[in-house]
C-alpha cells in the first residue's frame, strides 16, 4: 500500500540519488583534470631539457611566458645559449621543431626564439640569424606551395636583401610553425 509519505520518500530519494550520481561525476571530472593540470605548464622545464639534450653545442636554455591566459594571448618565449657564434637553417629547424611539441599552454598563440653565445660564462652576444630565416621561408614556400603576397604573411619574418639590421630572434605564430612541422613530417 502507498501512502502519501511514502511517496515523498521516494522522491526525495530519486532526488538525492541524481543529486549524489551529479555529485560523484563532478569529483571524477575533477580528480582527471587534477591528472592533466601538472602536464599543462611544465613546458618551462621540458623544452629546455630538450634543447639541452640535442647535441648542438647548446649550454643553457630557459622558457618562459609572458602574457596572461585572461588576456587571451600568451607568448612563449624560448632563450637558448650556444657554444659557437653561428647557426646553421637546419640547426635552427631542429630547434624549433623540437620546441613546437612542447608547448602544452592554452591560449599560446605566438613563439619567441632568442639565440645567444655564451662569451665569458657571464654575458651573451647575438647570433645573426638573417640567413637561416632567409632558407626557413624559402622552405616553407618549397613545401607549402604558397608564396605570400605581403612580406609580413612569411612565417619566420622577413629579411630583405637590403637590409642592414641584423636579426638575432625569431617570432614566429604558433599556428604557423605546427604547420610547418606537419608539412616536414609529411616530406618525410
Amino acid at each position: 500500500m502507498t501512502t502519501k509519505f511514502s511517496t515523498r520518500l521516494n522522491a526525495r530519494s530519486v532526488w538525492r540519488r541524481i543529486s549524489y550520481g551529479v555529485a560523484l561525476l563532478l569529483v571524477i571530472a575533477l580528480t582527471g583534470c587534477g591528472q592533466i593540470v601538472p602536464q599543462i605548464g611544465n613546458f618551462d622545464k621540458t623544452i629546455p631539457e630538450a634543447l639541452i639534450g640535442l647535441d648542438l653545442g647548446i649550454t643553457e636554455a630557459s622558457a618562459g611566458k609572458i602574457g596572461t591566459n585572461q588576456q587571451l594571448t600568451v607568448t612563449i618565449y624560448v632563450n637558448v645559449m650556444l657554444d659557437r657564434d653561428t647557426i646553421t637553417p637546419d640547426e635552427v629547424e631542429k630547434i624549433l621543431t623540437t620546441i613546437s611539441p612542447l608547448i602544452d599552454q592554452p591560449f599560446a598563440s605566438e613563439l619567441e626564439l632568442n639565440i645567444r653565445k655564451v662569451v665569458d660564462d657571464q654575458s651573451d652576444d647575438r647570433i645573426e640569424l638573417n640567413d637561416a630565416i632567409q632558407e626557413l621561408n624559402e622552405r616553407w614556400i618549397t613545401m607549402s606551395g604558397i608564396v605570400p603576397e605581403r612580406t609580413a604573411d612569411y612565417p619566420f619574418g622577413v629579411v630583405g636583401n637590403d637590409s642592414t639590421e641584423s636579426l638575432s630572434d625569431i617570432t614566429i605564430q604558433l599556428s604557423s610553425l605546427r604547420e610547418y612541422v606537419r608539412l616536414l613530417e609529411k616530406q618525410y
